[in-house]
């Protein structure tokens, strides 16, 4: 019985060792199992990611391609750069010439309207001049024309001698007035210095004259003055005397005029003897020293004659003659060197449109120039 149960013991020992062992077997299976399709998961994995790996590969040669393809580009890119820098900083130099040239241009451009400007302006002033000029020479042509301030024997005279150039009169040259050229400012001086004589009348020769009116008086009107041309006067020794180096004298007044040569002797005749000077005192110093026998005029208009007369105050006897003729004289060369000068501005004038308007065409053409460098500066440039 003890046996017995010693084996019963033994064979439920062996039974449940043998329950374990199965558990065990079948938990071993099952695990097996899971590890199989553990495997067979890992194994689908792995074939998939050797196909990435292989599709990997293949993008990272196809991405190496395309690298080289890029680097390649990039090389030729940074070639193209550096040939558009080097076409820039060309267009940049020639930019700058071009905007050198405009600025140059537009100064050029705004001297020469600035000198238009003057020249117009002084064209305009001159147009004024000349035409303040031309009525002064209207006014004074109309005196001349109605031989305002001569006697009324000197003016009949010269109508008769125009009526009638082959007449008694026809020989007349003209009035000392009118035939006596003096400065402006000085014909005042050499006025005072002639007296009547101022509007003598100058012929060849009194020869016909005397003729004439020896028998026919009463073709004169009026009191006239005639002048002989070829008259002749002794030479004395008071013509010899020199007071040019003398304090106050200014001058013989017969250097202060003008004449065709034929006519100098009368020049001489007339003002010869007769000195212009500074003031009275002068004239009365100098009349009885060195030039005692001499006539004086001062700066004033005085006369102090060689006989010891003196005259003082406004002359009234044959006023403006000679002033007026050579005011008249003056103003007409005055005003035909204003006319060539006025001609000359709108030569100058016309000249300065034309260069004027080159230039503004030529400055439009250099400013569409610098805008075409700028674009293509634009386009040279790399991004």
């Amino acid at each position: 019985q003890v046996e017995s149960m010693e084996v019963d013991l033994a064979l439920r020992n062996v039974a449940q060792r043998l329950s374990e062992i199965t558990e065990q077997h079948q938990t071993t299976g099952r695990t097996l199992a899971e590890q199989i399709e553990a495997g067979k998961t890992l194994a689908l994995e792995l074939a998939q990611s050797e196909a990435e790996v292989a599709s990997v590969a293949a993008e990272r040669g196809n991405v190496t391609q395309q690298l080289q393809e890029l680097d390649l580009e990039r090389q030729q890119l940074q070639q193209q750069c550096a040939q558009r820098g080097r076409q820039a900083d060309a267009l940049h130099a020639q930019v700058e010439h071009a905007t050198l040239q405009v600025e140059q241009s537009r100064h050029t451009l705004k001297q020469q309207r600035q000198r238009y400007a003057r020249v117009k302006k002084k064209a305009h002033t001159l147009q004024k001049e000349l035409a303040a000029i031309g009525e002064r020479v209207a006014v004074l042509t109309e005196l001349e024309k109605r031989r305002e301030g001569y006697s009324g024997g000197v003016r009949e005279v010269l109508r008769l001698a125009q009526q009638d150039p082959t007449g008694p009169f026809g020989e007349i040259i003209g009035s000392v007035a009118e035939l006596f050229h003096v400065d402006v400012d000085t014909a005042p001086l050499i006025e005072v210095a002639l007296g009547d004589k101022a509007q003598h009348l100058l012929v060849p020769s009194v020869e016909r004259l005397v003729g004439v009116l020896d028998t026919s008086a009463q073709l004169v009107t009026g009191r006239v003055g005639f002048l002989q041309v070829d008259a002749r006067t002794p030479a004395a020794a008071i013509d010899r005397i020199d007071l040019s180096t003398e304090e106050g004298v200014l001058g013989r007044a017969d250097r202060y005029v003008e004449v065709v040569p034929s006519l100098t002797p009368v020049v001489t005749r007339l003002l010869g003897r007769t000195w212009l000077v500074d003031s009275l005192a002068t004239a009365r110093r100098l009349n009885e020293s060195i030039g005692r026998g001499l006539s004086f005029v001062t700066t004033r208009g005085e006369l102090f004659a060689a006989d010891g007369m003196l005259v003082v105050g406004s002359p009234q006897t044959s006023v403006g003659l000679l002033a007026r003729a050579n005011q008249l004289r003056a103003s007409t060369q005055h005003a035909a060197q204003l006319e060539e000068q006025i001609s000359a501005q709108q030569e100058l004038l016309s000249s300065f449109e034309g260069d004027l308007e080159q230039a503004e065409t030529e400055l439009a053409a250099l400013v569409n120039d610098q805008a075409r460098q700028n674009e293509k500066i634009g386009r040279a440039s790399c991004r």
